[in-house]
C-alpha cells in the first residue's frame, strides 16, 4: 500500500468528518455526559438507578419449619401479588433477583443455630425493603408466641409490641428486640430460634458499580455511534453524490479505499469512546484489559457498519441497515438465552463486547475472560474481512 494514497484518503475523511455539525454534535453531548457522570459521584448514581420502594419481595427459604410454613400461610390477601416464596434448592448457582424486587433470605444458622434474616436491597436504598420486613416480623413473634406459653398479661403485651413494628425500625433495633423478646418467653432457648439479622445491597454480578455501568453504555454507544451508524451514512451519502465512484476510478486500490476507511474509522471510534471511558471511570486508563477490549470492540463496530454500508445503497437504506441489525440482534440475545439459540449467541460480538467492557472499566477481570477476549478478536478479523469483500462485490456501485 502507498502512503501518500493513505495518507490523502485519510485527510478526506477528516476533513468530511470534521464539517458535519450533527457529528459534532453528538460527540460533545457524549462528552458533557461522560462528565456529568464523572462529577456526579458513585453514591448520586446509585440512588438514581436504585429505587427508593419495590413492588416485589422475593423470601427465599431453605427449610420448611413451622416458622416458615406459618409466613407462608400468613400472607395478607392485600400483599399475595408483592411477596413471592422460593425454594433456594430449585434455583442452584448465584440468586438473583428480578428488577423492582428485594429480598429477604431465610438462612439457617448452622454454627450457632436458629436463622439468618439477610435483606437484599437495591444499592442506596435499604428503606425499598421495611415494609416487607415489617410484616416478617410481625408474622414471626405472632408465631413463636403461639409456641410458647406465658400468662395473659405477658401475652398481651407482648401483642402490643407486635402491633407497634413498622417500617421504621433498622437492623439493629430489629436483632435487639427479638433477642429481648427471646429472653422473655422462652429464656431456655428451646422454642424460640436465635436470629442474626444483616441488609447488603444488591451486587453485580460482575463486580462493577452503577458508575461503571453508566461509563459502559456511554463507551458501547460512542462506538456504536461511530461505527455503525456514522459510517455506513458517510459512505452512503458519497455514493449518492457520485463520490465513491471516483474514487474507484482514482489510482486507489480497493484495498487502499478500505484500509483508508477502516483505519480513520477506528482511530475515530477507539479515541471517543477511551475519552468517554477515561472521563467517566478514569481508573480503567491504566489498565491494558480495557484497551485491549476497546480496540476489539472498535475493530468489530467498523467492520459491522463498513458491512452494512457496502451493501446499502442510500442513507435511508444505511440507516435502516444499521438500525435492524441492531433489532435483530438484540432480539437474538434476549430470546437465545437459556434457549437452543444459545450458542447461535456466541457468534455475537454484542455477546461479548458489554461484558468485557464492563471488567476493564471496573479491573474485575477473570482468566476465563482474556479467552473471550481472543474469541471476540477473531469474531472481529472475521467482520473486517466480510467487510471488504463486501465493499469489493458491492461497495463501488
Amino acid at each position: 500500500m502507498r502512503g501518500y494514497v493513505l495518507r490523502a484518503l485519510l485527510s478526506k475523511e477528516a476533513r468530511r468528518v470534521g464539517a458535519h455539525r450533527g457529528t459534532l454534535g453528538m460527540v460533545l453531548l457524549l462528552l458533557v455526559s461522560a462528565a456529568l457522570l464523572s462529577f456526579a459521584g458513585a453514591r448520586a448514581l446509585e440512588g438514581a438507578l436504585g429505587s427508593g420502594s419495590a413492588n416485589v419481595c422475593v423470601i427465599d427459604t431453605w427449610d420448611a419449619s413451622p416458622w416458615v410454613s406459618h409466613l407462608r400461610a400468613r400472607v395478607p390477601p392485600e400483599l399475595r401479588a408483592r411477596i413471592r416464596f422460593r425454594e433456594v434448592a430449585a434455583q442452584p448457582g448465584m440468586i438473583r433477583y428480578p428488577n423492582g424486587a428485594v429480598g429477604i433470605q431465610l438462612r439457617p444458622n448452622e454454627d450457632i443455630g436458629g436463622y439468618k434474616i439477610w435483606t437484599w436491597h437495591p444499592p442506596g436504598a435499604a428503606e425499598a425493603a421495611a415494609w416487607c420486613e415489617a410484616w416478617l416480623w410481625r408474622e414471626t413473634r405472632s408465631h413463636f408466641l403461639d409456641e410458647v406459653s406465658v400468662d395473659a398479661g405477658t401475652r398481651a403485651l407482648l401483642l402490643r409490641d407486635i402491633g407497634a413494628i413498622d417500617s421504621r425500625d433498622d437492623a439493629w433495633a430489629l436483632r435487639e428486640a427479638h433477642a429481648r423478646f427471646r429472653q422473655r418467653i422462652d429464656p431456655e432457648g428451646t422454642k424460640v430460634p436465635r436470629f442474626d439479622v444483616e441488609r447488603s445491597p444488591f451486587r453485580s454480578v460482575s463486580g462493577a458499580g452503577a458508575r461503571e455501568a453508566v461509563a459502559m453504555a456511554l463507551t458501547l454507544l460512542g462506538l456504536f455511534f461511530v461505527g455503525i451508524f456514522l459510517l455506513p451514512s458517510m459512505t452512503c451519502e458519497e455514493r449518492e453524490r457520485g463520490v465513491l465512484a471516483a474514487i474507484a476510478l482514482s489510482p486507489a486500490s480497493a484495498a487502499e479505499i478500505v484500509a483508508a476507511r477502516l483505519g480513520f474509522y477506528f482511530l475515530f471510534a477507539f479515541g471517543l469512546a477511551a475519552t468517554l471511558g477515561g472521563i467517566a471511570a478514569p481508573l480503567a486508563l491504566a489498565r491494558p484489559f480495557f484497551w485491549a477490549v476497546l480496540a476489539v470492540v472498535a475493530l468489530a463496530s467498523v467492520s459491522i457498519g463498513f458491512t452494512v454500508a457496502s451493501l446499502a445503497k442510500t442513507q435511508r437504506g444505511a440507516s435502516l441497515g444499521a438500525l435492524s441489525y441492531l433489532f435483530a440482534t438484540g432480539v437474538l440475545l434476549i430470546t437465545g438465552k437459556d434457549s437452543v439459540l444459545e450458542p447461535v449467541t456466541w457468534l455475537l460480538v454484542e455477546r461479548h463486547g458489554p461484558e468485557l467492557l464492563l471488567a476493564g472499566l471496573s479491573g474485575v477481570v477473570r482468566g476465563a475472560q482474556w479467552l473471550q477476549l481472543g474469541f471476540t478478536a477473531a469474531l472481529a478479523v472475521v467482520w473486517a474481512g466480510v467487510a471488504s469483500l463486501a465493499y469489493r462485490r458491492f461497495g463501488w456501485r
